[in-house]
């Protein structure tokens, strides 16, 4: 490879005497591209070029090859007036940054190409020499404008204070540019002399020369300037303004630190976004708060610009709220903050946050429990996939902080949220979300609705029973299966005995219903004994299953239009099926009512026509109680088997 190159740079040597001068040009460039020393002298002697614009591109060359053995070919070249390319040699020299090209640049200033004066002045700025700060100082009565631009830029470079009175006599010239780099190079000297000249151009024509002085004025850092400055707050032109802030950030003074904290909490402040950053610069304690506050502001550059001040400011009381900001929705807030963090010590964030919607997952496998904040605060966005991501990410912690935003969620209007949010809830383990998943059981999506019915039955409160036996009506198989896990998970012996109490229900359509329901709960027998007919209750009493007295002492107590036939059908069933189970503790506790609702006459009455022994009023109003058949008072003490009522 080096051997190429070196080939290479020989053969582009050999081009620098072809007779076409585009030629010569192109491999002068190409050699100055390519940095190798071996062309110095080759270079060198291009110089001596018949054309200008080659030999422009030899000086440029040189400059960028950076070798010292060019200086003084150089230097020859530029005391040559007859020739073009002299700026270009400038160039060059200032590139080498060698101190022989001082002089023969002070004799340049005098040069009559206004583009070698221009240039020279420029490098002698630079090259960073005081000896050339008189020949500059004439160069400010240059009648070319350009030339007299670049004596006022250099003479800041120097950063010599005997070019302050030149220079506040420059703050007078005849064009804004002079005037505007007349301000800017007095900023740089920082010298108070200054003050009183750049106090009186604030009111100039020229908004860029009003903006300069102002800039300056905080660069000299005397406080006489907060007045001066805190009026310039009131310039029509934004730049001005801003310029003003940076600069009473800038300076350690009680008024311009309260002026600028009023600022910041003025709504119809234009300006608040370098309002933040200029705080950052006071270095007072008093706007870490103000500036904490201006994290929760609408505009995205304010916060911003309120993350990075903090960071500057280096107070640990913007720890907590600056991690809280990392759930910003605007990815650089959030990196800003991050930034801001590392400032303070808090090294892990920036590597967590990247300016992308993975940084929420990120957090959320931190194991750092004060990314919740954060993480809570993006689950307020507007954007349904960040609300996604959060609502997993929150789940991973288990935290408590988190139920009431999980809770909020569970009304988002994006399904892959509500479902998520469920499910977080049910992991959480917290009973405020027991009523708020009840709710959610009614939500019109399928998937919702069975994250729902899992989490109630994680949470294990017993509120959740009735709710999740309705769900088990459901249509969906999905959302019938996972209420009955549920329950089985909260307590499947309530669940069933309230459903076997549900088979006394009039209609048949809601009895097999019930049935199935207890299926899925795993108590399968039910399905086979009711078809929605009216043998139903009779094949319950012959199943021989002591819970089922509770379904039957329903129906047979029933008041209102009945037919008494039917209920002393299944009162003389009962009492065959009570003496097998009388032995019972279930059915013992439910004695005195069954002997209650049995052994008591019959009575038939009506609202409107009063009482009778016979069931002869079959509409609304009609009711009879009582069924008249022989019940013992007390269960028999004998074996239930064989004892005869």
């Amino acid at each position: 490879m080096k051997m190429f190159r070196w080939l290479r740079v020989k053969w582009l040597i050999k081009k620098l005497g072809h007779r076409k001068r585009y030629v010569r040009f192109t491999a002068v460039e190409e050699l100055g591209e390519l940095g190798d020393a071996r062309a110095v002298e080759a270079l060198i002697r291009t110089l001596e070029d018949e054309c200008d614009d080659v030999r422009s591109a030899a000086a440029d060359a040189l400059g960028k090859l950076g070798d010292a053995r060019a200086v003084e070919p150089l230097i020859k070249a530029l005391g040559d007036c007859q020739r073009g390319g002299r700026r270009a040699v400038v160039n060059a020299l200032s590139m080498l940054g060698d101190a022989r090209a001082v002089e023969p640049l002070i004799n340049a200033l005098g040069d009559v190409n206004i583009n070698v004066r221009q240039a020279a002045a420029d490098t002698l700025g630079k090259l960073g020499d005081v000896s050339a700060l008189e020949p500059l100082t004439r160069a400010l009565v240059d009648k070319e404008t350009r030339v007299r631009e670049a004596a006022v830029s250099s003479l800041g470079e120097l950063g010599d204070s005997s070019a302050v009175n030149p220079l506040i006599e420059a703050l007078g010239d005849i064009n804004a540019t002079v005037r505007e780099e007349a301000a800017k190079a007095l900023g740089k000297l920082g010298d108070v002399r200054a003050l009183e000249p750049l106090i009186r151009i604030l009111v100039d024509k020229k908004t860029r020369v009003r903006e300069a002085a102002v800039s300056s004025l905080g660069e000299l850092g005397d406080s006489s300037a907060v007045n001066p400055l805190i009026e310039a707050l009131g310039n029509t032109d934004v730049t001005v303004c801003k310029a003003a802030l940076f600069s009473l950030g800038k300076l350690d003074d009680d008024r311009a630190v309260k002026q600028l904290i009023a600022m910041l909490g003025d709504r119809n402040c234009p300006v608040r976004r370098t309002v933040a950053e200029s705080l950052g610069k006071t270095g007072d304690i008093r706007v870490v708060e103000p500036l904490i506050k201006a994290l929760g502001y609408l505009d995205n550059d304010i916060r911003k610009a309120a993350a990075k001040a903090l960071g500057e400011l280096g107070d640990v009381r913007a720890v907590e709220p600056l991690i809280k900001a990392l759930g910003d929705l605007d990815d650089e807030i959030r990196e800003v903050a991050a930034d801001s963090l590392k400032t303070l010590g808090e090294n892990n964030w920036s590597e967590l946050i990247k300016g992308n919607v993975d940084d929420f997952i990120r957090l959320g496998e931190s194991g750092d429990s004060r990314a919740v904040k954060p993480l809570i605060k993006a689950l307020g966005t507007g954007d349904f996939f960040i609300r996604r991501e959060v609502v997993v990410a929150l789940c991973k912690f288990g935290d408590d902080r988190a139920v009431k935003p999980l809770i909020k969620a569970l009304g988002d209007s994006d399904t892959t949220v509500r479902k998520e949010a469920a499910k977080a809830l049910g992991n959480l383990g917290d009973d405020r979300a027991v009523r708020p998943l009840i709710k959610t059981m009614g939500d019109k999506d399928t998937t919702v609705r069975k994250e729902a019915a899992n989490a109630l039955g994680k949470l294990g409160n017993n509120l959740a029973i009735e709710p999740l036996i309705s769900q088990l009506y459901d249509e969906q198989d999905e959302i019938r299966m996972a209420a009955a896990q549920a329950l089985k998970e909260l307590n499947p012996t309530d669940a069933v005995s309230q459903l076997i109490l549900r088979l006394s229900n009039p209609s048949g359509f809601d009895r097999i219903k019930t049935a199935e329901a207890l299926h899925v709960l795993g108590e399968r027998k039910w399905l086979q004994l009711i078809h929605g007919d009216d043998d139903d209750f009779a094949n319950l009493c012959n199943w021989g299953d002591p819970r089922a007295v509770s379904p039957l002492m329903s129906v047979i107590s029933r008041t209102g239009k009945g037919c008494l036939d039917v209920r002393k059908r299944i009162a003389k069933l009962m009492v065959s099926f009570v003496r097998r189970f009388s032995s019972t503790e279930l059915i013992a506790t439910k004695w005195r009512r069954l002997h209650e609702l049995i052994a008591r006459p019959h009575t038939d009455s009506h609202e409107d026509k009063g009482s009778s022994s016979d069931c002869v009023y079959h509409n609304d109003k009609h009711v009879d109680r009582g069924i008249g058949l022989s019940f013992p008072e007390e269960p028999p003490t004998a074996n239930p088997q064989t004892k005869d009522f």
